[in-house]
């Protein structure tokens, strides 16, 4: 048996390998960037925690988007997400988050995603090469490249090794330290901002706790963790009691030519510059060669009862999948709370961590059977296939070079390499050397396949930086007005910048676009003749001057093409600000009328001297807004169902409005509790591992 390298050098090693793998996303060979969600959703949240973080104010409300919501509510946000936290202490001498920071800690997931699955195949004594092909399965396969541009899906997947490693630390009679690694575990994938996969990672490692017959005790670690992200947990249940109740589970998977990706990486074509409009309905999930041979081999071999606990997760992983007889649908359907949660889809994460379980087996009980070596001509023959192909795979890097095969033709590149995998993976026994070789095979494929695809790149540099200065082909004079006054609201169509991009800049809108809108904000602004086509999309007419004026909009953003342009340019209540020579154009709405003096504004706080009767607050009314006159606690009145409202004496008063939610002051105490515990717990188990006690051989005989 070779000697088995530290696990040290394999996060190094592996690190490195990270980087090479996305090195056209990263300086400096910079090519490509993650597009879609990342950029457009992920990215605006972080960046405004940063900002606010950078500025020493904890963001607990965000003012950007429909005139107002939680923002330590949207676990999305991932604001109690540790390694944002890291994220956030780097990027601290900057005044904006860099995208490109943002994009290296995806990439870190993935290493993470690697490295804790190599743990996990290591302690159960795998050899060094099955555990680094299975952990390569699970971190760089079809799986985890298709969702670079979804922050908390991939960062919650990442975890589930580590969940997976501390069943098996309890079957082995470690059950502090399993305790605690199922519970960081847990805790790690909530907070990283996406229930959906935290729930499919607590079902997977539920049933391999089941078939392991340690399900109690994962039950009561995964509890604990519920403990342990209060902090984010208790917020979002709040929020989430207002939002608009959408059924999640959607339709199952049933498609033999959908799983068909798994084993054929380019069955459907998803090249870069591909229309978005081609193979709808399709993803890319492909698998490797690890993964057939070490299947075949699992197959061979025949040793079954060490398995289970991973069959079992991942049957269950596809009856939720493919919801037979419609079973799964008509229990998710009863439970309202799993029906906002649960999707078919978000399964899919279960059957590639299985299929890497598996292949790991599979492949170790391949190198570790007794066999002789091959000759040397073996060798020789294994060195200058793998080379050939590789060279074959990467030219589609080269310039001007043909894109690779699609279509039923990609099944021939997928044998091709297995035939190549065989040949290394035989040549492997009796010379270890031979399996860099082997995983370099396996490297080019993975990358020539999963990386600058449609799915998670987009050729050029970034459309914008998102600079202090204003928004890209903007008249800087214009937005020099929009940020004198961000206490009015920007109206923009489909032309314009989006409204969740109003958060770089402390903008604020009526529209939004995010999954946490509240019900009754929606049935408030459709009584005053907004459209929406979708629960998060909202469109205004310019000309709705009631609308304007309740929902306090000065500004709207178009361009020459966008549908408010000729209505804007007909209506003398709107003025061009600026310059008319670019692209973006600014209008102010002429007609709008305050109700008081504002004399201090946070998104958390807002101050007027008031002197009227009544006093409306156009911000969205969400448990934990209080009102203080003259420093006394007044109460807060529901207007339209929406905003806010108090009632004032006659007379000059101060009027404060304080964003101050029990939930999360509440959470914060039992989360710090909860981690100390933890703590705890853990420098116990440490000092028991390392006293002489527990280290000497019983002597008493």
């Amino acid at each position: 048996m070779p000697k088995r390298l530290s696990t040290i050098t394999i996060a190094l090693a592996s690190l490195v390998f990270t980087y090479l793998f996305f090195a056209e996303y990263l300086s400096p060979f910079r090519k490509v960037y993650i597009p879609f969600d990342l950029w457009g959703y992920h990215y605006p949240l972080m960046d405004y925690a940063f900002q606010s973080l950078h500025r020493f104010s904890f963001p607990a409300w965000d003012p950007s988007i429909y005139c107002g919501q939680t923002f330590a509510g949207n676990i999305q946000a991932a604001l109690f997400y540790p390694p944002a936290w890291i994220l956030y202490a780097f990027s601290s001498a900057h005044d904006h988050l860099s995208y490109r920071a943002l994009e290296a800690l995806v990439f870190a997931h993935i290493w993470l995603a690697f490295l804790l699955c190599f743990c996990w195949l290591r302690n159960k004594r795998f050899s060094d090469l099955a555990c680094v092909l299975g952990a390569g399965i699970f971190a760089y396969s079809g799986y985890a490249m298709l969702q670079l541009q979804h922050f908390g899906l991939l960062c919650g997947y990442a975890w589930l090794p580590l969940g997976l490693w501390g069943i098996d630390d309890l079957t082995e009679d470690r059950p502090w330290s399993g305790f605690l690694k199922i519970t960081a575990a847990s805790a790690a994938c909530l907070l990283a901002g996406y229930p959906p996969t935290w729930l499919v990672v607590a079902i997977y490692w539920s049933v391999y706790a089941l078939f392991a017959r340690r399900l109690f005790r994962t039950l009561l670690a995964i509890s604990a963790s519920l403990a342990l992200a209060a902090v984010q947990l208790l917020p979002s249940i709040e929020a989430s009691s207002l939002m608009v109740k959408e059924n999640r589970y959607e339709q199952s998977i049933r498609e033999i030519a959908f799983y068909l990706s798994y084993l054929i990486p380019n069955l459907y074509d998803f090249g870069i510059n591909v229309p978005a409009t081609t193979n709808v309905g399709r993803e890319y999930l492909y698998l490797g060669a690890p993964a057939l041979f070490g299947i075949v081999a699992l197959v061979r071999y025949r040793r079954w009862r060490p398995v289970i606990p991973l069959l079992a997760a991942g049957a269950v992983c596809l009856i939720f999948l493919t919801n037979p007889f419609h079973a799964v649908s008509a229990l998710v359907d009863r439970i309202r709370l799993l029906s906002q949660v649960a999707g078919a889809w978000y399964f899919l994460a279960g059957i590639t961590a299985t299929v890497a379980g598996l292949a790991a087996f599979g492949i170790d009980r391949f190198l570790t059977s007794d066999r002789k070596p091959l000759p040397n001509a073996w060798t020789i023959a294994g060195i200058v296939c793998a080379a050939l192909w590789a060279i074959y795979e990467l030219r589609a890097w080269w310039p001007g070079a043909p894109a690779l095969r699609s279509g039923w033709w990609s099944a021939l590149d997928a044998l091709a390499t297995l035939i190549v995998f065989v040949i290394c993976i035989f040549a492997v026994r009796g010379r270890p050397k031979m399996a860099a070789v082997l995983l370099l095979c396996v490297a080019v494929d993975y990358k020539s396949f999963g990386t600058s695809k449609r799915f998670n790149g987009r050729t050029g540099s970034l459309p914008h930086e998102y600079a202090r200065d204003g928004f890209f082909a903007m008249d800087p004079q214009a937005f020099r007005v929009l940020a004198a006054h961000p206490e009015y609201r920007i109206l923009s169509d489909f032309t314009a910048p989006a409204p969740v991009e109003l958060r770089h800049h402390g903008l604020a809108s009526p529209q939004g676009g995010d999954p946490f809108v509240a019900q009754r904000y929606l049935d408030f602004v459709r009584t005053l003749g907004v459209h929406s086509d979708t629960n998060r999309e909202l469109s205004f007419d310019s000309d709705n001057q009631v609308a304007m004026e309740t929902l306090a909009v000065r500004y709207v953003i178009t361009t020459r093409n966008g549908p408010l342009y000729s209505h804007l340019e007909a209506n003398p209540a709107f003025k061009l600000l600026g310059n008319d020579g670019y692209y973006f154009r600014v209008y102010e709405y002429q007609k709008v009328s305050d109700s008081g003096t504002l004399l201090f504004r946070s998104p958390e706080i807002r101050r007027f001297r008031v002197s009227g009767p009544d006093f409306v607050l156009k911000e969205q009314f969400y448990p934990g807004w209080n009102a203080y006159l003259d420093g006394h606690a007044i109460p807060i009145q529901l207007w339209h169902g929406a905003f806010q409202s108090v009632q004032v004496p006659a007379g000059d008063h101060s009027l404060d409005f304080r964003y101050e939610p029990r939930t999360l002051k509440i959470g914060a105490w039992i989360s710090a509790i909860s981690a100390l515990l933890m703590l705890v717990l853990w420098g116990w188990t440490r000092s028991r591992l390392n006293s002489p006690t527990a280290s000497a051989p019983d002597q008493s005989q």
